[in-house]
């Protein structure tokens, strides 16, 4: 039984109902309008995912699937590829599997990114929060980009702002 793919299933669950997130403590999330980005995210994301797992893991394969089969089966069923934006693309391009729901993730197990139909997730253990937050220029400034992605929901701005407070409950703004 691998515990943290355990408390990444928990972190990932708490995602589905938007007007109650509350995260696992060690967890904290950044989130995007997928349908925004021709590659279901802002590009400045993957290269922080990509400097991430250079500095922490030297892993560049990761793990792809179906979500369905994330929370039934450890890491089988799911694909092996490289972890680069293109590969991403292609993989979830291909046979439509975009119109599902997927988990991508690697063996250091301190990130994961979680696509579903309106939004891609990623979402880091808290002690990447420093290296994190130094990449994307501080707390203000995630915040604000996440702000600004989710800002054309009309007449709906509290219920963004709590929802953006809600994925970075877990985590402290600290000078950069």
């Amino acid at each position: 039984m691998n515990t943290r793919l355990d408390e990444i299933r928990v972190a990932l669950k708490c995602l589905q109902d938007i007007d109650s997130i509350k995260l696992p403590e060690q967890w904290f999330a950044i989130a995007f309008n997928r349908i925004l980005y021709t590659n279901f995210a802002p590009k400045f994301m993957w290269d922080v995912l990509l400097d991430f797992c250079s500095k922490y893991s030297n892993d560049f394969k990761c793990y792809i699937g179906d979500e369905r089969f994330f929370y039934t089966n450890d890491l089988e069923g799911m694909d092996v590829i490289d972890l680069s934006e293109q590969s991403i693309a292609e993989y979830l391009l291909a046979d439509f599997r975009f119109t599902r729901n997927h988990v991508i993730l690697n063996s250091s197990d301190f990130w994961v990114v979680r696509l579903d139909q309106d939004v891609t997730y990623f979402l880091f253990h808290v002690e990447s929060w420093e290296y994190i937050s130094e990449l994307l220029g501080g707390f203000s400034n995630i915040e604000n980009s996440m702000l600004n992605d989710f800002d054309g929901i009309k007449g709906q701005s509290d219920i963004v702002e709590n929802y953006v407070s809600a994925l970075l409950q877990n985590i402290k703004p600290v000078a950069v």
